[in-house]
């Protein structure tokens, strides 16, 4: 949870926090890494202070059997931060880094043309500002 929060913490004060060794920290992290518990250190960043808008599009899909090729063709954007594959309401989620919703609707107009019978429609919102970001729940 510590690291959740804050990626750059030192595995001293991680130690100190826990009334650890940094030691054990330091293997203790080493290991969620390995089991792939722990994917990567990121950091968050306000895209909308460098002159970027983040949009994010639901994808509905004709055909669900034809995801990975609209995967494997959207993943080669440079544009593209993110690809979650969802159930329910909509079968893709993509996220774009973008200057301005004409960007955005490009990249998607991209991708309406190159898969014509198998996107059904999209919705897509912009994120205007974000209050909490926290990727481990305190509670679990």
């Amino acid at each position: 949870r510590l690291l959740a929060t804050n990626a750059r913490m030192l595995t001293t004060e991680i130690a100190e926090k826990l009334n650890s060794s940094a030691a054990t920290i330091a293997k203790r992290i080493k290991k969620l890494v390995k089991l792939g518990v722990i994917k990567g250190f990121r950091y968050s960043a306000d895209f909308s202070k460098l002159g970027y808008q983040l949009y994010c599009a639901y994808i509905k899909l004709i055909d669900y059997n034809k995801r990975e090729r609209i995967i494997n063709y959207i993943t080669s954007n440079p544009h593209l931060v993110m690809v979650t594959e969802t159930a329910g309401h909509t079968d893709l989620e993509f996220d774009f880094i973008v200057y301005n919703v004409n960007q955005f609707l490009q990249i998607m107009d991209d991708l309406a043309i190159k898969f014509p019978n198998n996107i059904k429609n999209y919705e897509y919102f912009y994120e205007t500002k974000i209050h909490k970001v926290q990727y481990i729940p305190e509670k679990l």
